[in-house]
């Protein structure tokens, strides 16, 4: 009986013993996978990335057929910052927009997932650092099991911490350390890094969305569109004080707001009354309610967008 790599495999029906039938040479199927995985690759990921989303809820695909197609914008010419990037390709609000061409800037406070960052998409601007919420310019940064949980604010990582001992067991959530990390304004970043504006801003900051929402100076800088968790009705109140539109569509997973319409130049007068209005209705909204996570899209009209 033939014995050794060459050995042939038995047909059907013949027992495991007899390899007299092998046809091909132990670890050849190996050897051809590895050889046309990358001519097969080459044919179908183009496919699947039309389809798949690597958003939470799609708001990648919906962010993609906004720019390219309602805009009209070339994938190569789209600019973003991803504040709270986290993961370069899981969960990730700009990783479709990466793989089409698209640049950016990645907000990541976490050292580890920045490292990553930097390793996976070496074409976009890795900041390692947080965007300022309030008036300090570093706190403490929460690191939990999942880093999709890390946080600069206490009361949500205690949340998080409660909550999860209800989850499943592989979900349940451990405080690994505490680290101090710098906060930068967003209004900063987007100075040094957006000379020609910016065409998208993702944020995701686990407790304080809201208060780097609002720390924006959107009569300087005009994304045609932002997403932003929005656990309650606040983002949508700041952006109609300043006169916009809104359109909703609502879905079970997914709160995507396009808020269509120009500014009247007269509203600009407002500026300082809507900041107070929305300052004193804003205090922190409970754990629980920032937990329900929706994600609210919104748009300007190309036409008052200056970027």
């Amino acid at each position: 009986m033939r014995q050794g790599p060459f050995a042939r495999s038995a047909p059907l029906g013949c027992p495991p013993s007899d390899c007299r039938c092998r046809f091909f040479p132990v670890g050849m199927k190996q050897i051809i996978a590895r050889i046309a995985r990358p001519a097969v690759e080459a044919i179908v990921r183009p496919l699947l990335r039309s389809q798949y989303s690597h958003s939470g809820a799609g708001e990648d695909r919906f962010v993609i057929a906004w720019l390219q197609v309602v805009y009209g914008l070339d994938a190569s010419a789209i600019r973003y910052c991803d504040i709270g990037a986290n993961h370069p390709r899981t969960l990730n609000n700009t990783f479709a927009l990466y793989e089409r061409g698209a640049r950016g800037v990645l907000v990541e406070p976490d050292p580890d997932q920045a490292a990553l960052l930097r390793q996976m998409r070496p074409c976009d601007t890795v900041l390692n650092v947080g965007a300022a919420f309030d008036e300090r310019r570093s706190a403490k940064l929460q690191r939990f099991t999942s880093s999709v949980f890390n946080t600069f604010s206490a009361s949500q990582g205690d949340f998080v911490l409660q909550n999860s001992k209800n989850w499943s067991p592989e979900q349940l959530q451990n405080r690994r350390d505490e680290i101090e990390i710098p906060l930068v304004p967003v209004n900063e970043i987007l100075a040094t890094h957006f000379p020609h504006g910016v065409h998208f801003i993702s944020i995701d900051a686990e407790g304080f969305d809201f208060q780097i929402l609002q720390s924006i100076d959107f009569a300087r800088y005009r994304p045609k569109l932002v997403c932003i968790e929005a656990a309650t009705g606040l983002p949508l109140l700041l952006l109609a004080l300043f006169g916009h539109t809104a359109m909703s569509d609502a879905s079970p997973e997914c709160v995507k707001l396009k808020i269509i319409g120009a500014v009247p130049s007269a509203l600009g007068q407002l500026c300082a009354f809507a900041r107070d209005v929305v300052d004193a209705i804003g205090a922190e909204s409970p754990p629980g309610r920032r937990h329900q996570k929706n994600c609210a899209l919104v748009s300007r009209r190309s036409s008052v967008c200056s970027s």
